[in-house]
């Protein structure tokens, strides 16, 4: 055979290659699932209850609308979750056997993808480790090609991986003789298990070599000349020309190593070596890492067209040489052959520090759930450790889509070399930025999909919705070991960008909850809709961790008493979650510190990256503005290292991300004292216990965070700005409204509170001569002139605003009417745009509604006919009047009929005035004041009684209905 089918010789008494077996506790899942379900409907009707009973306060209807919201969201994450529990599988392979079944000479081509986009977030000597580790699979090297996409276009990045190409001779058989696990050289070499043989000392000295060189350069910011040893080099590197940026560049192929002419020191063939940058314009789109992907898998298709990838993160290096053979016991089995798209690895990493602090394990997501998912259809692609199969790439299982020319066939079989000037032009061409703009196919049916930044998650969705399954192989030994933040501001941003990928795929045509069960099965669907809504677990625990707080600071009882039995349903939701969590976790080989690390992770994500990724998700929707995909930083900082493998949270760097971890924490700290010396000093003890439980649940999760703020002098401690914000924040309003009281109350403004010259100025105007109805402007008044009661402030106020900013919409509003709705001017907005309407509507009236009524309104204090019944008659004549409060009014409308336009005395009045200055310039000021005086009007004959403004007729103080008669 010649390498690119994946048949095997099989018979009736071959030796098993894998099985795989249910987990025992499937049955018990179950079982669990169905009580667990009931409790939650028990609580869904008893909020029912709640809301819909008439007796319930505004206030208790508020509290008991946003838990029922936190608890449905709860309820249907929970939902999700339990589709992981209901077939979980663990699966073994047996790799001895491989080849009593299938010669090494068959085994089929290996195409290996590795990404890097960033030389100095991303040091080009641990992208060639990771390169190093996989060309010394225990596979035959002919049969490997490693194609290196770099998508930052960076020269070092190419003499890292030309200097390591010569290392790579030395190397490779190295590690063959030796039969070494760890085949990434700076894994091998900061082991202390080895003997320093003289041979390992030699290899040792060589890559220290590289590395120094390689560093050098990157640290100096260019490749000197004493660096180009010859030809080879100056032309690979002449492309790197004055205009050659990041964002815009040509296409630059360059094979390293050629298995057909280059050999390793004992005279065996190396693996090919390509290094790949994509063309770049500014003018086209190019998909972040998904373009990339489908760079190498075209250009790759090209040069080797191998039916193997692997798909690897640039710090995920090999941890064991023998991973392909674990991978062919899958793909040789015929049962498995026909729709298996691609075997996922589980992503591990090392350096972890000993309790996994900011829980980067990711155990649930790598390891737990993904086994629930290999009981039903199979795991999600997750961006590395992944060996897909590329016919996978080109439809589905019984429909293949043909690429645009032959050489990208997955069929297609490359008989030319890889150096040749025919396949390293037709390469080139592949790799062009406007390559894609002339099919219709790339992104969207062929290969790595586009539309979302977690293009990982979309592409193993999108294959499976199309009929592909997928396994999971997880070995005792890790397959890949990569390295995890150490930061936890890094960890954050990386879950932030992953969380607005997800909502992308979550709210996509292609939605997991719809599309994706009519595709895969519901279950499927869940597990899905599970990860794709990830990101809205910031509403219950937003909610939770202020609302109940809150509540209790202000002695209101939210949960049920301790001596009501729906006090047990509470209690049961919450631990029979979290013991479930605690048993799986535990039962997957974690330990209880790691489980509890990773629930506060799970807060403190929900309030940070997940609710901002969630607002910025919003804000794009809304096209207000747009989120760039940006990289964690593989460089490691001695101090922060140190305190990581100490176990010591790092803040350090000012976020807005910490401003509501800070919050919760100090919100939670005060409402559980608070509630404590309730408890003791007037025996509340039934009332508000759950609420004081729940607090100190999350005090005890914060402490890392009260020790940033108040404990700790290093580096890593809670920056003070974000201290100030957050408490700031968390007492603001109490602190003001006891300040408004407290001077109400005493009756003077006294020096204390007059903090600044601003105050001093805005003050200083009330003199012992200023009286409520005798004073100069800030809305003048005298005894000797009339003032027309409210009409008569409104007409200041179309005056001042007319002078200051002349919006051409006015809402007036009742001092004791506050909003409840803060999309109300889109409404509006709704009714002024349609052009049928424009040219004669004056006002859009709201009705006038109120909170706090009794259960039957003994006073009618609702006025239902006035401000409900009746203006709906009116509206089907010319409209409603207008009821004082609540209206949104076109500035035109006071100033003369629809066709007829009544000037104003000065032109800085009139509707369509462009105010060019600022508002607190000294002519706009002067102006303001001189409108706002008692006497203005009587230099007028307009103002109030003819054509312009709110009307005072016949002397009466009917403003509000007259002036929607005079309209």
């Amino acid at each position: 055979m010649d390498g690119r089918g994946l048949r095997a010789r099989r018979t009736t008494h071959a030796p098993p290659l894998h099985k795989f077996e249910p987990l025992r506790r499937t049955a018990l899942n179950r079982l669990f699932a169905a009580v667990y379900a009931c409790a939650i409907i028990a609580l869904l009707y008893r909020h029912a209850q709640t809301l819909l009973n008439p007796a319930t306060s505004l206030l208790s209807f508020s509290l008991s609308l946003s838990l029922l919201i936190s608890d449905l969201v709860l309820a249907f994450m929970w939902t999700g979750a339990q589709a992981f529990r209901m077939c979980p599988i663990r699966r073994k392979e047996f790799p001895e056997n491989l080849r009593k079944i299938i010669k090494e000479e068959d085994f089929p081509g290996l195409d290996v993808f590795i990404c890097t986009a960033d030389p100095y977030k991303e040091p080009p000597m641990n992208v060639v480790n990771t390169a190093l580790s996989l060309m010394a699979y225990d596979y035959p090297t002919e049969k490997i090609s490693v194609y290196v996409s770099d998508d930052g276009g960076s020269a070092f990045t190419l003499f890292a991986f030309m200097e390591a190409a010569k290392f790579a001779s030395h190397w490779l058989p190295f590690c063959r003789e030796h039969n070494m696990m760890e085949r990434s050289p700076e894994v091998y070499f900061a082991s202390t298990y080895h003997s320093l043989s003289p041979e390992i000392e030699k290899i040792k000295m060589m890559y220290k070599t590289i590395k120094v060189k390689v560093e050098h350069i990157v640290d100096k910011g260019e490749i000197s000349d004493e660096y180009i040893v010859d030809n080879e080099y100056r032309e690979a590197f002449s492309k790197w020309t004055d205009g050659f940026t990041r964002m815009d560049h040509p296409a630059v192929v360059q094979v390293i190593l050629d298995k057909s002419k280059d050999r390793d020191v004992l005279g065996n063939f190396l693996p090919n070596l390509i290094y790949v940058s994509r063309q770049k314009s500014k003018t086209s789109p190019h998909h972040f890492k998904a373009g990339a992907l489908n760079v190498l898998l075209r250009v790759s298709a090209v040069m080797t067209n191998a039916p193997l990838i692997l798909t690897q993160d640039c710090d995920m290096y090999s941890n064991d040489p023998q991973t392909p053979h674990r991978v062919l016991c899958y793909l040789l089995d015929p049962a498995l052959q026909s729709k298996l798209a691609y075997i996922q690895f589980p992503q591990r990493f090392h350096g972890l520090n000993q309790t996994d602090i900011y829980a980067s394990e990711y155990k649930r997501e790598f390891q737990i759930n993904t086994m629930g998912l290999d009981g039903l259809i199979g795991p999600g692609y997750m961006g590395s450790g992944c060996f897909f199969r590329r016919r996978a790439f080109f439809g589905g299982p019984s429909t293949l889509v043909q690429p645009e020319i032959p050489e990208l066939s997955p069929d297609h079989v490359v008989d030319k070399p890889i150096n040749s000037r025919e396949i390293l032009s037709l390469a080139h061409n592949v790799a062009g930025c406007d390559y894609e703009n002339q099919t219709e196919h790339w992104g969207f049916k062929n290969g790595f999909r586009y539309g979302s930044l977690v293009e990982d998650f979309y592409t193993g969705y999108r294959l499976q919705c199309e009929g592909w399954k997928s396994l999971f192989c997880h070995p005792e030994r890790a397959a890949f070991l990569g390295d995890v933040p150490i930061t936890l501001l890094d960890l954050l941003s990386q879950c932030k960008r992953w969380c607005i990928g997800l909502l992308e795929v979550a709210f996509s045509k292609f939605n997991t909850l719809i599309f994706g069960s009519r595709s895969m099965g519901l279950l499927m669907g869940l597990a899905y809709s599970h990860y794709a809504f990830w990101p809205i677990w910031c509403i219950p625990v937003t909610l939770y961790s202020f609302v109940p707080q809150l509540a209790l600071l202000n002695k209101v009882s939210i949960f049920p008493k301790v001596s009501e039995p729906w006090c047990f349903l509470y209690v049961f939701l919450f631990l029979g979650a979290y013991g479930q969590d605690l048993l799986d976790f535990v039962l997957a080989r974690g330990t209880v510190q790691r489980w509890w690390n990773a629930q506060r992770m799970w807060m403190i994500r929900a309030l940070s990256c997940y609710l901002f990724s969630s607002v910025e998700y919003l804000l794009k929707s809304l096209r207000i503005s747009t989120h760039a995909f940006s990289l964690t930083s593989k460089v490691l900082d001695d101090e922060q290292s140190k305190r990581y493998g100490q176990g010591i949270f790092e803040f350090g760097v000012p976020s807005p991300l910490f401003v509501p971890l800070t919050m919760a924490a100090i919100i939670n700290l005060l409402s559980f004292a608070w509630g404590l010396t309730e408890f003791w000093d007037n025996g509340n003890k039934e009332g508000l216990a759950l609420q004081m439980v729940l607090a100190g649940f999350i005090v005890l999760n914060c402490l890392p965070i009260y020790g940033a703020i108040a404990l700790r002098s290093d580096k890593g401690k809670m920056p003070t700005q974000i201290i100030v914000i957050s408490t700031f924040l968390s007492m603001m309003y109490e602190i003001m409204k006891v300040k408004v009281e407290y001077i109400i109350d005493k009756g003077e403004i006294s020096d204390e509170y007059i903090i600044d010259n601003a105050y001093r100025e805005a003050c200083s105007k009330w003199t012992d001569g200023f009286t409520r109805m005798d004073h100069p402007t800030v809305a003048q008044k005298s005894k000797t002139s009339p003032h027309h009661f409210k009409a008569g402030a409104l007409n200041v106020l179309l005056r001042v605003s007319a002078v200051m900013t002349n919006a051409p919409l006015i809402l007036t509003q009742d001092c004791d009417m506050y909003s409840n709705d803060p999309q109300t001017p889109i409404r509006v907005l709704c009714y002024l745009l349609n052009p049928a309407l424009q040219s004669k509507l004056a006002y859009i009236q709201f009705p006038q509604r109120f909170h706090g009524l009794n259960q039957t309104d003994i006073y009618v204090f609702e006025y239902k006919h006035l401000f409900q019944i009746n203006p709906m008659g009116f509206d089907g004549i010319m409209g409603s009047n207008y009821v004082g409060s609540d209206c949104f009014f076109c500035r035109r409308a006071f100033f003369g009929g629809p066709s007829t336009l009544v000037p104003t005395e000065i032109p800085e009045l009139s509707p369509d005035h462009v105010v060019n200055k600022p508002i607190n310039s000294q002519k706009n000021f002067s102006l303001a004041h001189n409108v706002a005086s008692c006497d203005y009007e009587n230099q007028t004959e307009h103002w109030g009684s003819k054509d312009i403004d709110f009307s005072v007729k016949d002397g009466r103080a009917y403003s509000v209905i007259l002036r929607g008669q005079h309209f």
